[in-house]
């Protein structure tokens, strides 16, 4: 069985190539054909020695997922793309526009595992991981719907953990940081995580200046643990310590995501106790509403008890910001990406 080229970051495939006995500068002379000029088979790779074009011919393909749906938001602009996989299952990446920027969130996992309560991914549990080709494959696809405007910013925040995918993940973003690849720097990345212990650390070691983002929503472990049941896992104080230890290693601040659910952890003391908790850490909070339709029988806090609650942080020296996401009409939004096996219409 063939291999799929868009698995190999700029490092394996020089390494590839090298095993060949050829130059390693080809392997770049590939990537600029496949991310820069978008054909679709090594013989067109005109500048490669024909014995090597037909070699990986014989032992790889370039693999290229359909979009079988592509909605637009009437609210504001953004692209959700549905996109069938080759084993015939689906995942949805979405593209943000705003004035400076043009976001592209991506997909690691068919389904997630972890099953927290506001979002919509794994509400048909965990089907299989993506391939760091088939991450890859969604930024060709956006990047050719965006036409002319050129994608600025990635955010892995899309169906799955991450990190629970770690090899594919890294390969990706090593793939789209790639000066041939999409040339997006690592300040311009960000992966979300529920903070698996372990992964975190490994993550930064490819790539230290990536931004991380933790989801966090709760401000002690068994109130986290209702809404994130792999919080018995992972705790509040390992995430607390993962982040710690990023930024004394990196310099760079991390991020905590906090989704507001009404009758849940949108309270005043909640915000008292998100406070307490991150005393002294330097970090960034994204309040996030949570979003319609994320999840049966959960609803958003209303407007002022959402600034209410962000009075509080802001009081207590916590840097914190709402976040409202965008797409909400084509249920695009943050928490809500379809589950594995949800019909195409």
């Amino acid at each position: 069985m063939k291999r799929d080229i868009l698995d190999l970051p700029p490092r394996k495939l020089e390494t590839q190539v090298a095993d060949w006995r050829q130059a390693r500068f080809r392997a770049g002379q590939i990537q600029e054909w496949i991310y820069k000029k978008d054909v679709r088979t090594f013989a067109e790779m005109t500048n490669l020695p024909k014995a090597l074009r037909q070699r990986f011919a014989a032992e790889f393909e370039i693999c290229r997922p359909t979009v079988a749906r592509r909605l637009v938001s009437k609210l504001d602009g953004s692209s959700k793309f549905v996109i069938r996989l080759f084993d015939g299952r689906l995942v949805e990446t979405v593209l943000i526009p705003s004035e400076r920027r043009l976001t592209l969130c991506v997909s690691t996992q068919v389904g997630c595992r972890f099953g927290c309560k506001f979002c919509a991914s794994g509400a048909g549990g965990f089907v299989r991981n993506l391939t760091a080709g088939e991450i890859v494959a969604q930024m060709m696809l956006a990047s050719r719907a965006a036409g002319p405007a050129k994608i600025t910013h990635v955010v892995f925040m899309g169906m799955g953990e991450p990190l629970d995918n770690l090899k594919s993940t890294v390969d990706a973003a090593l793939t789209i940081n790639s000066e041939l690849g999409f040339n997006i720097g690592w300040r311009r990345i960000t992966v979300s995580t529920v903070g698996i212990p372990g992964t975190v650390e490994e993550l930064i070691r490819h790539a230290p200046q990536i931004g991380l983002s933790f989801s966090l929503h709760a401000p002690n472990d068994e109130l986290r643990e209702r809404i994130i049941p792999a919080n018995r896992r992972f705790s509040v104080g390992s995430i607390i310590a993962t982040a710690r230890h990023c930024f004394r290693e990196t310099g760079r601040l991390p991020t905590f995501e906090y989704v507001l659910i009404e009758g849940w952890n949108a309270s005043t003391g909640h915000a008292r106790a998100l406070v307490e908790l991150l005393s002294g850490i330097r970090c960034k909070v994204n309040l996030i509403p949570l979003n319609p339709a994320s999840a049966c029988g959960l609803s958003s806090p209303g407007s002022e008890q959402t600034l209410r609650f962000l009075s509080v942080l802001e009081r207590g020296g916590v840097k914190a910001t709402i976040r409202h996401s965008r797409g909400a009409d084509i249920i695009a939004a943050c928490g809500q990406l379809a589950c594995p096996g949800r019909p195409v219409a």
